[in-house]
C-alpha cells in the first residue's frame, strides 16, 4: 500500500479493515462525533469530513508510547479524559486528558497503531446557493447520490 495516498471510507470497507479502539473508546468516540455533527447541523454547516491518521507504532522507537505516557498531566474527570489505570489500554473517562497521551493520538487496543482523529473542512455553510444546488441535483440525479444535502441530513 502506498502510504502517501489518503484512503477513503470505501477503501477501509473493501479491505474489511477496522479501527481497534475497544468498546469503551468506540462508544465515546461515536458520542463525540455525534455531538459535533449535531453542532454543525444546528449551525447550518455541511461538507465536513472525518479525518483519521493512522501511525504504525512499529515504525518508531519502542519508547515512543512510554515516553508519551510519562509526560501526561492528570485530568479533571471530564468526559474528555482518558483512563490509564486498571487497564493496559487507555480508555476515555477518568484520569488523563486523552489528547495529551500518545503524542495527541489514541493508542489502538492491540498497541500497534496510534490514531489521530479530527473533523476537517468545516467552513461550508448551507447557503442559498447550496440550497439551489441541492434542489437542482435532486431533480437531475437520484437524491441519495448527491452530497449537497441539508445539514440535518448531512449530519
Amino acid at each position: 500500500m502506498d502510504r502517501t495516498v489518503a484512503l477513503k471510507d470505501c477503501d477501509f470497507i473493501d479491505k474489511k479493515d477496522v479501527f481497534k479502539v475497544g468498546e469503551n473508546n468506540k462508544k465515546r468516540i461515536l458520542e463525540i462525533i455525534s455531538k459535533d455533527a449535531e453542532f454543525f447541523a444546528t449551525n447550518q454547516i455541511i461538507d465536513y469530513s472525518l479525518l483519521v491518521g493512522v501511525n504504525n507504532k512499529s515504525e518508531h522507537c519502542n519508547s515512543f508510547i512510554s515516553q508519551s505516557m510519562s509526560q501526561v498531566e492528570v485530568g479533571d474527570n471530564s468526559p474528555n479524559t482518558l483512563n490509564t489505570q486498571n487497564n493496559s489500554m487507555a480508555t476515555f473517562n477518568q484520569d488523563v486528558i486523552f489528547y495529551q497521551t500518545t503524542e495527541g493520538g489514541l493508542l489502538s487496543s492491540d498497541k500497534q497503531h496510534i490514531y489521530f482523529i479530527g473533523i476537517i473542512d468545516i467552513f461550508t455553510h448551507f447557503s442559498v446557493r447550496k440550497k439551489i444546488e441541492n434542489l437542482y441535483r435532486s431533480v437531475a440525479q437520484h437524491p441519495d447520490t448527491i452530497s449537497c444535502v441539508p445539514p440535518m441530513r448531512y449530519a
